[in-house]
């Protein structure tokens, strides 16, 4: 919808929390903030902190602000008109840019994409987790914040069964976690197989650089 018309809905949530998320530059990453202040069409939000201190910022820097309303959560594209750090809140004034958008909002929302991890089987690890042969570099297909599938040939295939348990190792947005993971389902096809696999407790970081990207492949697919 156009920003004219999700105005009047935004005016009557000022203090609510926002999440800014700048996608280049050496402080690329995601910002929690504050819904300040609105004069049409411009918004203040409280100016998001680095290590205790305010973050650098600069005229023109151009961001993401997402919010959740009533249970929805919206996402627009902004610039960064000024800061004003005179006020007894610090802020960060935004000029809106284009349409917002309405995010899925379903915790496990997949998105098709090409994902590369690797993964190691629980059972062989034993003292020697780091160790080199141990771990499989494996392709998805589509992610979540829930699991992945993984398309692999049918040599690579006799390694998976169900309710395996596996170490994921996982890079977004250029940091690397790992994850306990299982073997949810093995699909045979004619050529190849699918596999998917279900993560079982994702770090809060590596929920947040994730979930960014699912929500960055849900843009771009639209």
């Amino acid at each position: 919808m156009d920003f004219t018309q999700f105005s009047p809905m935004l005016k009557e949530h000022i203090g609510s929390k926002v999440l800014l998320d700048i996608r280049a530059g050496l402080y690329k990453g995601h910002y929690p903030s504050r819904l300040e202040d609105m004069r049409c069409p411009y918004l203040a939000v409280a100016h998001p902190m680095l290590k205790g201190a305010l973050l650098p910022t600069h005229k023109n820097l151009e961001l993401a602000l997402s919010i959740e309303i009533e249970g929805a959560l919206y996402e627009t594209q902004a610039s960064i008109l000024r800061s004003s750090i005179t006020d007894r809140v610090p802020l960060l004034w935004l000029e809106p840019m284009g349409n917002v958008i309405r995010l899925q909002r379903r915790r496990f929302v997949r998105v098709p994409c090409i994902f590369k991890l690797d993964l190691c089987f629980l059972d062989e690890i034993g003292h020697t987790v780091f160790s080199p042969q141990k771990w499989f570099s494996m392709m998805a297909k589509d992610i979540s914040l829930g699991g992945c599938a993984l398309r692999v040939n049918l040599t690579q295939r006799k390694i998976f069964e169900r309710g395996r348990r596996c170490l994921c190792r996982l890079s977004s947005a250029d940091v690397v976690f790992l994850v306990f993971a299982s073997v949810a389902r093995v699909l045979e096809k004619t050529e190849d197989a699918e596999v998917g696999v279900s993560f079982e407790v994702l770090p809060l970081a590596a929920e947040r650089s994730l979930g960014a990207f699912i929500r960055q492949q849900e843009l771009s697919n639209r």
